[in-house]
C-alpha cells in the first residue's frame, strides 16, 4: 500500500472512529430513554429496535447501485452532516416532556438509513484505494477502530447520562457525524469504475444484482447464512438487555453503559486477532466455535442475577466474549467479500449485505419484544442462546471443507 493510500485509509478509518464513538452513546441512550423515561413495554422496545434496522434493510440494496456511480467523498460528506442533523433533534427536544416514542423510532430509522449509506460508501472508497491484498488488514484496523469506539463511547454515554440524562447525551453522537463529515473532506476525489460489460441496466435488476452476486458465490452464501441467522438471535437478545439488566435485575442505567465499555476490549482483541486468524483457520472451525461461544455467552446473560455490581461485571464478561466472535466474523467477510466481487459491483455487494442483515435484524427485535412479552424476558433470553446452539449444530456442517485463506485467494 503506497504512502498516500495509506493515509487515505486512515482518514476513512479515524472518521469511522469519532462517528462511532458517538453512536455508541446513542445505542446505549435511546433504549435507557424509552425505559425510564417514557415506560416502554418490551414490544414497543422491540419495534424501536427494529426501526434501526429496517432502515439499513431498505438503504443496503437501495443505495449500494447509486454509490457505484456517485462520488464516493460526496457521500461520506453529505451523509455524515445529515445523521448529525437527524440526531441532533432528541436533545433539542428538550427533556422527557417532549421526547416522545415516535421521535425516538423516527430518528433511529432515518439517522440508521444514513449510517448504512455512509458504510456502504467508506467499503466503496476502501476498494477504490487499497488493494485487494491489503484488504484484510484495513478492515482490521477499521474493526480495531470500532471496537475502540465501542470502549470509549459507553463509558462516555454513562457519564453524560449520570451527568446531563439520556436525551442530552446524544448531543455528543451528533457532533461526532458532524466532526466525521468534516474529516471526509480530506479524501481525494475517487473516480467510479466503468459499469461491467454486459450489467442489467434497468434499476429493479441493479438493485437486485449485488443478491445475486451474493447468492451465486459458493463461499459467500454459506457464510452469509450463518452470519443472518446469528444476527437474528442477537437482535432477540439486543432488544430485551435494558430490560433485562436495568429494570429486573436493578443495574444502574451508568453501570449499564459501561458493561458496553467493558465489551468493547473483546471486539478490539478479535479486530486485532482477525487478519491471522483468517488466514490460518479453517472457516468451519471459526463459524462453529463463534457460534458455540455466543450460546455459552448469551445463556451465562440470561442466568445472571444476585447483587447490581455483579450483574454488571458478568454482564459486561458476556458482551467481551461476544465481541470477540463478532469482529472475528465481520473482518473475514468484509475481507472475503473484497477478494471475490468485481470492483464495479463492490456497492451493490456491500449493498445488498447490509440489506439482508438489516432485514433480519427488525425481525429478531420485533421477535425478542414478543417473546418477551409472551413467554418473559428471561425465558426469551434463554431461548436465544440455545438457538445458537442449533446453529452451530446445523449450520457449520454447510461449511465443511472450505477454508477462507484458500477460497479467498481464488
Amino acid at each position: 500500500m503506497t504512502t498516500k493510500f495509506r493515509r487515505f485509509s486512515s482518514v476513512i478509518v479515524f472518521a469511522a472512529f469519532v462517528s462511532a464513538v458517538g453512536s455508541r452513546i446513542t445505542v446505549v441512550a435511546l433504549p435507557l430513554i424509552a425505559v425510564l423515561l417514557l415506560k416502554a413495554s418490551p414490544f414497543e422496545i422491540g419495534v424501536l429496535s427494529a426501526a434501526g434496522f429496517v432502515a439499513f434493510a431498505v438503504a443496503g440494496v437501495g443505495v449500494g447501485a447509486m454509490v457505484d456511480r456517485w462520488s464516493k467523498r460526496r457521500v461520506l460528506v453529505l451523509t455524515n452532516a445529515a445523521a448529525a442533523c437527524v440526531l441532533a433533534l432528541v436533545p433539542l427536544a428538550g427533556g422527557a416532556r417532549f421526547v416522545t416514542l415516535g421521535l425516538l423510532i423516527g430518528v433511529n430509522f432515518i439517522a440508521s438509513g444514513l449510517i448504512a449509506t455512509e458504510e456502504i460508501a467508506a467499503r466503496c472508497a476502501i476498494a477504490a484505494l487499497v488493494e485487494p491484498a491489503a484488504a484484510g488488514a484495513v478492515y482490521g484496523r477499521i474493526s480495531a477502530a470500532m471496537a475502540m469506539a465501542g470502549m470509549i463511547g459507553p463509558a462516555v454515554a454513562a457519564l453524560l447520562i449520570g451527568v446531563f440524562g439520556a436525551p442530552d447525551a446524544i448531543a455528543l453522537d451528533a457532533l461526532s457525524f458532524a466532526v466525521a463529515g468534516g474529516l471526509m473532506l480530506a479524501l481525494p476525489a475517487m473516480v467510479s469504475p466503468p459499469p461491467l460489460a454486459g450489467a442489467p441496466v434497468p434499476l429493479v435488476a441493479r438493485l437486485t444484482a449485488g443478491l445475486r452476486l451474493i447468492g451465486d458465490d459458493a463461499l459467500l452464501r454459506p457464510m452469509l447464512t450463518v452470519l443472518v441467522l446469528a444476527r437474528v438471535l442477537g437482535a432477540m437478545c439486543l432488544a430485551l438487555e435494558a430490560l433485562f439488566i436495568v429494570r429486573q435485575l436493578g443495574v444502574p442505567p451508568s453501570w449499564f453503559a459501561l458493561a458496553f465499555s467493558v465489551g468493547g476490549v473483546g471486539a478490539l482483541v478479535g479486530s486485532m486477532l482477525a487478519a491471522g486468524v483468517i488466514k490460518r483457520v479453517r472457516l468451519p472451525m471459526v463459524l462453529g466455535g463463534s457460534l458455540l461461544v455466543a450460546a455459552g455467552a448469551r445463556w451465562a446473560m440470561s442466568m445472571l442475577h444476585g447483587a447490581p455490581l455483579l450483574v454488571a461485571i458478568g454482564f459486561g464478561a458476556c458482551l467481551v466474549a461476544l465481541g470477540v466472535i463478532g469482529a472475528l466474523l465481520s473482518v473475514a467477510f468484509q475481507a472475503a467479500i473484497q477478494m471475490r466481487m468485481p470492483p464495479a459491483m463492490m456497492g451493490q455487494a456491500f449493498g445488498a449485505v447490509s440489506t439482508i442483515m438489516g432485514a433480519a435484524m427488525p425481525f429478531g427485535a420485533v421477535a425478542g419484544g414478543f417473546l418477551g412479552s409472551a413467554l418473559g424476558v428471561h425465558a426469551t433470553l434463554m431461548l436465544a442462546s440455545l438457538g445458537y446452539l442449533a446453529l452451530a449444530m446445523t449450520l457449520a456442517p454447510m461449511m465443511a471443507g472450505r477454508d477462507v485463506a484458500a477460497e479467498v485467494a481464488d
